[in-house]
């Protein structure tokens, strides 16, 4: 979003133009890095919306179908349903939207606590690819009581998306508390729901705990290298980070490999 600006009783919201697919319809074709920079940008949409944009400030349906991925890149847009212009209808599709808080069907009212929910769900879907319509979730009520009895009774491997297998072993304590974050985001009691700058900082330093894990592999690989031609192949690593103006991590791990090779005569 470029501008939003109000003149003579209308409101103009300017935005670029991009090139993207839903995030339901691309999901499945994500990897475990790419699942977890978008869950980032989502929630990062949520801060500024929620924190920043009085004029708009709830988003209101925040699902797969709402999330644009942008073609190319690990980046997410969220549609927005303005409300000054929602109709009755509009109104109604939205309640009755598997991803609008249990509060929100009752009351019709939208708050910020109301997007968080949704955002739980979503993380929920990228660390198990199930959705509310999976007829995997069996007798429970709703894919959140699933997520909560997976969660706390059976194995990990039960119910982590299978097409994350290939990652899961290398990224288990990231999904498992990403999962529990999930779980915190769609409490039943609003209040107890974290805020979106929040699950900003618990993301970000789930990532950031991942980029040092795999420095120390990294490093620890170097110390068991072999000596090869009376050569010795040292590493000397560094965790350089920086951040843009929207506080994105944009370099995690730089490995400055250096090696000496000795000649055998």
């Amino acid at each position: 979003m470029r501008n939003l600006q109000g003149r003579k009783r209308k409101i103009y919201l300017v935005h670029e133009h991009v090139e993207g697919k839903k995030l339901s319809d691309v999901l499945g074709e994500l990897s475990w890095e790419s699942r977890k920079k978008i869950a980032i940008g989502i929630v990062k949409a949520l801060r500024y919306l929620h924190g920043c944009c009085s004029l708009i400030g709830i988003v209101g349906n925040v699902s797969p179908h709402n999330v644009m991925v942008v073609e190319g890149k690990d980046e997410a847009l969220i549609k927005l349903i303005l409300p000054w212009v929602a109709s009755p209808d509009i109104t109604k599709r939205l309640v009755s939207s598997a991803y609008v808080a249990p509060e929100t069907k009752e009351t019709k009212e939208l708050i910020d606590s109301s997007d968080m929910y949704g955002f739980g769900l979503i993380l929920i879907e990228l660390v198990t690819g199930k959705t509310p319509a999976d007829a995997e979730i069996g007798l429970h009520e709703n894919l959140v009581d699933w997520a909560r009895y997976c969660y706390s009774d059976c194995h990990f491997e039960t119910w982590v998306d299978p097409l994350l297998n290939v990652h899961a072993s290398k990224n288990l304590n990231q999904i498992v508390e990403i999962m529990n974050l999930a779980l915190q985001c769609t409490a039943c009691d609003p209040a107890t729901r974290p805020y979106a700058w929040e699950v900003v900082k618990t993301l970000e330093s789930i990532r950031r705990s991942a980029a040092l894990v795999s420095w120390h592999e990294t490093q620890k690989a170097c110390h068991h290298s072999t000596h090869v031609a009376h050569g010795i192949c040292c590493m000397e690593s560094a965790v350089d980070t920086y951040w843009n103006a929207n506080g994105l991590m944009i370099g995690e791990l730089v490995g400055l490999l250096k090696c000496n090779w000795a000649t055998a005569l």
